[in-house]
């Protein structure tokens, strides 16, 4: 078969897919993002678990807090840890390494398919799953 018939396959696939679980997933997966995916099959995304490092207590003393960070690190890893299995078992339908956030418990994935994402939606440790925002700042005219 050519590159050509193959991607588009390939395209119509991943609308079907959307398409077929819009409904479903739409409390999951940010709206814009599936609009987005009906234009391009791979976008960067950033996934939201549940559970916050809020709920984490600090009970130590003094001004060494390693061990408060090793919890915090430990509460997010154990979370984080249902994506990180997925992301093992599809690992042709992102690029890159995927940046794992644990002060925030997000997960940020390069260039995902639309496939991945409502894989990901499916995991009930997720709670959202939106496009990357970039943000510039600039100081005096420049970009910091």
């Amino acid at each position: 078969m050519s590159w050509v018939l193959l991607t588009l396959i390939q395209l119509l696939v991943s609308s079907l897919l959307v398409s077929s679980k819009h409904i479903r997933m739409s409390n999951k997966i940010d709206s814009k993002l599936i609009t987005a995916y009906s234009h391009t099959d791979r976008i960067n995304v950033m996934v939201q678990l549940y559970g916050s490092t809020t709920s984490v207590e600090n009970s130590g003393s003094g001004s060494d807090h390693t061990e408060y960070v090793d919890r915090l690190q430990a509460f997010t890893q154990e979370r984080q840890q249902a994506v990180k299995d997925l992301l093992s078992q599809f690992p042709n339908e992102y690029e890159g390494e995927p940046k794992f956030f644990w002060i925030t418990n997000q997960v940020s994935i390069h260039q995902a398919t639309a496939a991945l994402v409502m894989e990901l939606a499916e995991l009930p440790s997720v709670q959202a799953i939106r496009g990357e925002i970039k943000v510039s700042i600039q100081h005096h005219g420049e970009l910091v």
